[in-house]
């Protein structure tokens, strides 16, 4: 039996999670979280073999966590359920650590593939993703200028389109604000824009985020 945590902001869509993944032999979702500090505690206690976390378009708190989980229970493989697969995404994910990357558009085989694989020590990207990342690696191939930018600045750049300020991008990401300002001029000055409205509309531009989710205040 493969013992498997879930951690997704929503509640309506946890609980489909939880549904879908219980409705599957060999599987036991033996805990349930929303993005807070407490699931890092729990998995280091529980030691599930798979973690499974949602992760939005602009979701710069569910990749701040997945960071933090990797390092503090290494034995759990996660698998990251993205709501895209446009780059640096991917590439940041997996360089993160994440050892299964699949998409909400994806068949719902896919996720279980991705689970049985990562339990096993293996890795598993969805097709979407794959081919998204085969191309980056081509040369003259286009680039989006999200990959200029580092896992933190992007993470930065995630929270500011979601329209967090400064002091609460700080609690996020456990920096002081002075330090996120520091980013956040840095993601202008490498992305050659001028306010968050900017980076949004370039972000929408590059397939990162869908126009219907563009909520920044």
């Amino acid at each position: 039996m493969t013992e498997i945590m879930l951690i997704e902001r929503e509640a309506l869509v946890r609980a489909a999670w939880v549904a879908l993944l219980q409705g599957w032999n060999g599987f036991e979702v033996v805990a349930a979280f929303g993005l807070e500090d407490d699931v890092l505690r729990q998995a280091r206690a529980m030691q599930p073999e798979v973690v499974v976390i949602g992760i939005g378009a602009f979701d710069g708190a569910a990749i701040n966590i997945t960071e933090r989980l990797i390092r503090a229970a290494p034995e759990c493989g996660v698998v990251a359920l993205a709501a895209h697969s446009q780059p640096p995404l991917p590439t940041h994910l997996i360089e993160l650590g994440v050892r299964g990357y699949v998409t909400v558009n994806h068949p719902p085989k896919d996720l279980r593939e991705a689970i049985i694989a990562v339990a096993s020590g293996s890795m598993f990207v969805g097709a979407e993703a794959a081919q998204q990342l085969a191309m980056s690696m081509l040369p003259g191939q286009h680039r989006s200028p999200f990959q200029r930018l580092t896992p933190r600045e992007l993470e930065v750049a995630m929270l500011m389109m979601q329209g967090l300020r400064m002091p609460a991008m700080a609690e996020q990401i456990r920096v002081s604000p002075k330090t996120v300002a520091t980013y956040k001029y840095r993601i202008y000055d490498k992305l050659a824009v001028r306010s968050e409205v900017d980076l949004l509309k370039l972000a929408m531009r590059h397939g990162l985020v869908k126009s219907e989710a563009a909520t920044l205040h």
